[in-house]
């Protein structure tokens, strides 16, 4: 049994993971790019679908940056990313 995450979904065979842990009620999301190390970030939502899709969108973003050279989860992605998708939620 995993007790670090109280609830745990694999996407993108296995290079997405969208978790909540124990301690929290937010989602989280862990990005696995080629060789890089894990990336993990904070999605600042209790919804698991709107979850589900921020992890996927950062993964797109995030996959996008690592081919193009860049970082793979600044600030001003995550700004991005969050934005876009709160309005399109919320519509």
């Amino acid at each position: 049994m995993d007790t670090k995450h109280q609830q745990k979904i694999i996407l993108r065979q296995s290079k997405l993971m969208v978790f909540t842990r124990a301690a929290s009620p937010f989602f989280q999301c862990r990005i696995k790019l080629s060789a890089k190390p894990y990336v993990y970030k904070s999605l600042n939502t209790v919804d698991e679908a709107e979850a589900r899709q921020l992890g996927e969108d950062l993964y797109a973003e995030a996959k996008f940056n690592a081919e193009s050279g860049m970082s793979i989860c600044s600030a001003s992605l995550l700004r991005e990313v969050f934005s876009d998708h709160r309005m399109a939620f919320q519509q």
